[in-house]
């Protein structure tokens, strides 16, 4: 449970970071560049050689190369509705997405559920239609997804996806120690997004490094207590546990940190969602 709690709390000090930079427009690939860069190098210093290539398969290495991608494409969609949304919402989405990875491990790797867990997986998707403070009609789809829910929809899908090869690492490539996945993963990470960097043509100042560097190593940190919890809880305990802590603790400390107030809408969508990962949650 201590990995558990540990991944959870580097989860919402990244969703932090995030709003932070957002409110200092601070280019995000640049921030990216510095944050994966960084946790590349928290990632190397954590395996027993430098000899990389005798520690991981080329299998594992695809799939490190393919994660490493989709890291930079979850944060660009978080980043972005985090902009339009603020934190509660785009974090509530994130950890929401916890039911892709549940459902596959059900579906691909026979952890069977319960019916309260299936009952759970609807009310997710019934709850997405309280995500936005306007009322979903479809007279109104054009301008809400303008207004931010679409980048939060796409973060809930792509995240899902995301989250789901950790579990694909555990079942299939197995590592004793998950910075032999991680040093995959985060260099990949860091080549797509210093690619960006130039085709942008973006400055890294002070500022950037500074933030960029803790925000690589909580990065990188969030992803290995993730893997340590994975190595202990099967998927469908891993995943809702984790969305629950998230959504509640993120709620909490926005609530606190940066003023923010929510609708009576906002109210029943936190609510729907945490009952749903409660009734995912094997009893």
């Amino acid at each position: 449970m201590i990995f558990l709690l540990l991944s959870i709390a580097c989860s919402v000090t990244i969703a932090h970071i995030f709003k932070y930079a957002a409110e200092k427009n601070i280019p995000m690939f640049a921030l990216f560049a510095v944050n994966y860069g960084i946790g590349s190098v928290v990632a190397f210093s954590g395996c027993e050689t430098w000899r990389i290539w005798e520690l991981v398969s080329p299998n594992l290495l695809l799939l490190g190369l393919v994660q490493g991608i989709l890291f930079v494409c979850s944060y660009v969609l978080m980043a972005q509705a985090i902009k339009h949304l603020g934190v509660i919402i785009p974090v509530s989405l994130m950890r929401l997405s916890a039911v892709i990875p549940t459902f596959a491990s059900i579906l691909f790797f026979a952890e069977i559920p319960q019916p309260l867990q299936v009952a759970g997986i609807v009310i997710v998707f019934i709850s997405l239609s309280f995500a936005t403070q306007e009322r979903l009609l479809l007279t109104n789809w054009s301008k809400i997804f303008h207004n931010g829910l679409a980048w939060g929809l796409m973060l809930f899908v792509v995240y899902g996806i995301t989250n789901f090869g950790f579990k694909i690492q555990r079942e299939f490539f197995l590592v004793a120690n998950p910075a032999h996945f991680l040093v995959i993963v985060f260099p990949s990470a860091f080549l797509v997004s210093l690619t960006m960097v130039f085709r942008q043509k973006l400055s890294i100042y002070r500022e950037i490094l500074r933030l960029g560097s803790v925000l690589g190593v909580i990065n990188v940190f969030a992803s290995y207590f993730f893997m340590r919890a994975l190595q202990v809880f099967p998927g469908i305990v891993a995943y809702p546990i984790n969305g629950i802590g998230i959504i509640l603790a993120s709620t909490i400390t926005s609530i606190f940190i940066w003023k923010e107030r929510l609708t009576r809408t906002n109210y029943v969508f936190i609510a729907l969602a945490l009952s749903a990962l409660l009734m995912i949650y094997p009893h």
